[in-house]
């Protein structure tokens, strides 16, 4: 569903300015990405955008990049998914250039190690506003709340890969689908 009025220099702006400035990666970036695709632009709706992120999380690859391409790719093709994906990637490569080339001087300095402790306070916080705007989007039934207390005690006290965690939810969400389907609860 490719949509015309969005051009490919319009994409490539929007995601260069979110590549600059979302620190954390993955998952840090979603709410930043979300304000931008959803509030900002209304290029789509929560629902969509939910869906999108959900799909990113499934695919091998950093989630923040793998939401940037789907919406990319749904909004303008493959010219749109080229210039969207450019325009997060650059930021922080040149940014890694840059930071790489100094960094390894700095490590030693309590400056710069305060600096990394306050980051990752603030990235916690973006991860964080990230599960609670899923959460408000998910269905509302028991077996969703059972899920999502399920997988993260899983993943977070037994140390159970995410991916099997994710793979094991795609299962069992198929399978009560198709109970209700042959029930006919389910449309």
């Amino acid at each position: 569903m490719e949509n015309k009025s969005i051009s490919e220099i319009e994409l490539l702006g929007t995601f260069l300015k979110i590549g600059a400035v979302a620190f954390g990666g993955g998952y840090a970036m979603i709410p930043i990405i979300r304000y931008e695709v959803c509030d900002k632009k209304k290029w789509l709706d929560y629902s969509a955008f939910s869906d999108i992120v959900t799909i990113a999380q499934t695919i091998p690859g950093p989630v923040a990049i793998n939401t940037v391409g789907i919406i990319s790719y749904r909004l303008r093709g493959l010219a749109g998914l080229l210039a969207a994906l450019s325009g997060v990637i650059l930021p922080a490569f040149f940014v890694i250039l840059v930071f790489s080339a100094f960094v390894y001087n700095f490590s030693d300095n309590e400056t710069v190690g305060a600096a990394f402790v306050a980051v990752r306070a603030a990235v916690g916080a973006l991860v964080f506003s990230v599960f609670l705007s899923l959460l408000k989007d998910i269905k509302k039934t028991f077996l969703s709340f059972l899920l999502v207390f399920t997988s993260f005690v899983l993943i977070l006290f037994f140390d159970v890969e995410p991916a099997f965690v994710l793979l094991t939810a795609i299962f069992i969400g198929l399978v009560c689908y198709l109970v209700d389907k042959i029930s006919g609860r389910n449309g």
